[in-house]
């Protein structure tokens, strides 16, 4: 088994999310699609796309609501409902 070197927040490879990246898993958060994404941010479909795969290698996720849950473990999003997350 191969193990990726984490930094302090826990993310693959020492690297953080981005500011993009961070938006885009707050849209997915909120259950907006891959296109209203794109149409939000005014960048192409295949971008965001791009967006996502990044976000997964980051948090060696394998989908959306994986990636949700470990950002939420890693305290890099917060709940807007407190009694959702304890």
């Amino acid at each position: 088994m191969v193990r990726r070197n984490k930094n302090a927040h826990g993310l693959a490879g020492g690297q953080m999310l981005t500011q993009k990246e961070l938006d885009i898993l707050n849209f997915i958060r909120s259950g907006i699609t891959r296109l209203e994404i794109s149409i939000k941010l005014n960048i192409s479909n295949n971008t965001v796309k791009t967006h996502i795969s990044n976000i997964y290698n980051k948090l060696n996720a394998t989908n959306n609501a994986h990636a949700i849950d470990i950002a939420y473990r890693l305290g890099i999003i917060k709940s807007d409902d407190p009694e959702k997350r304890t």
